[in-house]
């Protein structure tokens, strides 16, 4: 019996380890995959702006310094020549690039990487013409330039890792080509080789150190904001750049509102200490189910007290609504049965579930703007809400179980195409909501007593599948 019981305690602390191994893996496998997003959140945020600026330093730089040639080299034409050539062919070659950052593209990302890439290049094989045609006392200043434009570039492009790592390969390479065509020169070019690679070392570091600053400034904000907002807010060099990012406009979106039952009594039969935690674990599996269901530019979410708020707004209309529906889905069953389990008291939530075209974006008071939404389904979602709390009553303790969803009659159509499989926990009941002139809406539990009771024994036929996906 001791055997069997000191067996059981072993199997358990190893189920406990296992258990803390795999939580503390996924934990670096998601910082890491968040540390990644938000490099390319940055990239495409200040992608188009940096390859602007380079450009106009480039063309500058190299204008400038065609005095300084009249000075430091004996033939002059020849490299102011070459400068010239450097800034008509950039420009020409770089027009379709520009033109197309002021479009609407598909992968602005690539384009900002092709064109930095091209421009670094292009001014760093310059310098290396120069340098294998330049006279034998004009050497070394050539050089010393070769190794301030290889720094300058691997600056420029460090927080750029695409750009960065094929700069730094295509200027290895054509290094050693032109090695090993003058070797009169080898040895510079070995110091300009080396240069190059010193130099992109540096440069990973630096970029390793500022994709950890950036997921501590994401850590922290995410304390205080949506995921969303958090990684916008992160990478934003300036106030006008995340503003910019949330800027109001007329989109489609999913409102979803959800709120306790009784939730005054909670308040005074709970600890204040236990009830804050109680909330932090509500909240958590809640932003957690939203991550794991689309991506966090899909969403905004908000919450006062236990009333949460959640808008769906992704790139297209079927898109928003699959979204909404996959959560309302898992609101209404694995998700609260999952809740119930680690909550110490009786948790009971409804659902309202509206949609429509509204104002959508980062509003309110100067220095206090939210992400929000200024349209009718948003204080439709909250009343048909307020309406699943009556329709809970109603069904009296039938209902004391189960959330309950009322949805809006496209989201209820939607609802059917998506999920035909829970028709026989799905009714269309009709019913009058304070200032909402549609009286048709759907009803969505897993509780079959409390459904057939919220609308009647002669519970309406669901609409079918094809005329609803019309």
């Amino acid at each position: 019996m001791q055997d069997r019981i000191r067996l059981r305690e072993i199997l358990n602390s190893a189920y406990t380890a296992l258990s803390f191994s795999r939580t503390n893996e996924l934990s670096s496998i998601r910082q890491n995959a968040e540390k990644w997003q938000l490099m390319i959140l940055w990239e495409r945020m200040h992608g188009p702006t940096s390859m602007r600026n380079l450009f106009l330093l480039i063309v500058f730089a190299m204008a400038g310094l065609c005095v300084f040639d009249f000075f430091l080299f004996s033939d002059s034409l020849a490299y102011i020549q070459t400068r010239v050539l450097l800034i008509a062919g950039l420009s020409l070659f770089l027009i379709p690039f520009f033109l197309a950052m002021t479009s609407t593209v598909k992968h602005p990302r690539l384009i900002t990487q092709l064109a930095m890439t091209s421009m670094l290049v292009s001014v760093t094989w310059v310098y290396l013409y120069f340098l294998s045609v330049a006279k034998p006392d004009e050497t070394t200043t050539v050089l010393l330039g070769t190794f301030l434009v290889v720094m300058f570039s691997n600056m420029v492009s460090l927080r750029f890792s695409w750009v960065n790592n094929t700069y730094t390969l295509l200027n290895a390479m054509i290094t050693i080509v032109i090695m090993n065509m003058v070797p009169t020169l080898k040895k510079e070019y070995i110091l300009v080789l080396i240069t190059e690679i010193v130099a992109w070392g540096v440069g990973i570091w630096l970029r390793e150190e500022y994709r950890k600053s950036l997921v501590q400034r994401y850590v922290i904000l995410r304390n205080t904001m949506s995921t969303k907002e958090a990684k916008i807010v992160a990478v934003a060099s300036e106030a006008s750049d995340w503003m910019r990012s949330f800027e109001p406009a007329n989109k489609f979106s999913v409102c979803i509102s959800v709120d306790w039952r009784n939730s005054q009594q909670i308040t005074k039969q709970i600890e204040i200490s236990r009830l804050n935690q109680e909330l932090q674990l509500y909240y958590e599996s809640i932003f957690a189910e939203l991550d794991n269901i689309c991506d966090t530019d899909s969403y905004h979410a908000s919450w006062v007290a236990d009333e949460l708020f959640v808008i769906f707004n992704a790139e297209s209309t079927d898109r928003s609504l699959r979204f909404a529906i996959e959560f309302t889905k898992r609101l209404a069953g694995p998700l609260y049965f999952e809740l119930r389990s680690k909550m110490s008291f009786e948790l009971f939530y409804d659902v309202g579930i509206a949609c429509g075209v509204g104002l959508i974006g980062l509003m309110g008071p100067r220095g206090a703007k939210r992400t929000t939404v200024l349209a009718e389904h948003a204080g439709i979602a909250k009343r048909l809400q307020t309406h699943a709390k009556f329709l809970r009553k109603k069904c009296g303790k039938s209902a004391n179980g189960e959330p309950i969803c009322v949805l809006d009659e496209k989201v209820g159509h939607a609802f059917q195409a998506i999920y035909p499989e829970t028709m026989d926990l799905f009714a269309w009941i009709e019913a009058r909501v304070r200032d909402v002139s549609n009286t048709r809406f759907a009803m969505f539990t897993l509780n079959k007593m409390a459904l057939e009771k919220a609308v009647g024994e002669k519970k309406e036929e669901p609409t079918p599948i094809n005329s609803a996906s019309k």
